[in-house]
């Protein structure tokens, strides 16, 4: 069976946000949570905190996907945004990764504040 798709669907990723280096991500994420798993790197397990949530909307499209990370940096500069913030409330962010592998640095901006679904200036 074929369906025809447009081209937003045809580029997607699946159910998992991936941050481009260099390019501005904007995500509303809610429900997020951060849990300690084992995860493999480099043939070796190791335990890792893992940050996760839903993301609701990104960049500026209604989506149903993830957004999850180990990265100590990356869950620094989301603590600085969420720390006083509810869990399952929606919060509206720009993310944007810079350099890669032990070089790789975040900046994480609150944009606008989402409440019942609404976006409020």
């Amino acid at each position: 069976m074929e369906t025809q798709v447009n081209w937003n669907e045809a580029l997607d990723n699946g159910e998992f946000i991936k941050l481009e280096d260099g390019k501005p991500t904007s995500i509303v994420i809610t429900n997020w949570s951060l849990i300690k798993t084992e995860k493999d790197f480099n043939g070796k397990k190791e335990e890792k905190v893992e940050f996760r949530s839903n993301v609701t909307e990104l960049n500026g499209t209604p989506a149903e996907k993830q957004f999850n990370t180990v990265s100590n940096r990356l869950k620094a500069k989301l603590k600085d945004v969420l720390i006083n913030k509810d869990p399952l409330s929606k919060v509206h962010i720009k993310v944007t990764k810079v350099g890669d592998k032990y070089n790789t640095n975040y900046l994480v901006e609150e944009l606008n504040q989402v409440v019942n679904d609404q976006q409020q200036v």
